[in-house]
C-alpha cells in the first residue's frame, strides 16, 4: 500500500511516497496526479525517500508521469531513492530519462527559492 502525501511550494508540488508502490494503489497516485497536473505546476518533484518497493506496473505509471509532464512542459524530479530503487531505475536505465538527484542537492536547488 501507498501512502502520498502532496506539499505545495508557490510554484511546484513535491509528492511524498511512503510504502510499496505496486498495480493496486496506482488509481489512487494517479488521481493525485491528475489534480496536480491541472494546476500547472512548473516543476513536480517525487520523494522517495521512504519508498520501499517498486513493481513493473508502477514503474510504467512513472514513464507515464514523465510522458505527461514532458508535454506538458513540466520539470519532473525524483529525489532521495533508497538503494533497492536506486538499483531498479540503473537497470531499468531509467536514470537515463528522469532527473534524479539527492535530497541535498533537490533542496538546494529548488527549495531556497521557493521558501
Amino acid at each position: 500500500m501507498i501512502k502520498v502525501e502532496v506539499e505545495f511550494k508557490k510554484t511546484f508540488y513535491i509528492l511524498h511516497l511512503s510504502g510499496d508502490l505496486h498495480f493496486e494503489s496506482l488509481d489512487h497516485l494517479i488521481n493525485i496526479w491528475s489534480e496536480i497536473v491541472f494546476n500547472e505546476p512548473q516543476l513536480i518533484a517525487i520523494n522517495c525517500a521512504n519508498l520501499k518497493t517498486i513493481d513493473s506496473a508502477a514503474i510504467g505509471t512513472l514513464v507515464y508521469f514523465f510522458n505527461d509532464a514532458m508535454r506538458k512542459n513540466i520539470k519532473l524530479i525524483f529525489y532521495d531513492l533508497n538503494s533497492s530503487i536506486k538499483r531498479l531505475f540503473n537497470s531499468t536505465h531509467l536514470e537515463d530519462f528522469f532527473t534524479v538527484t539527492s535530497k541535498d542537492k533537490f533542496l538546494q536547488q529548488y527549495l531556497s527559492c521557493a521558501s
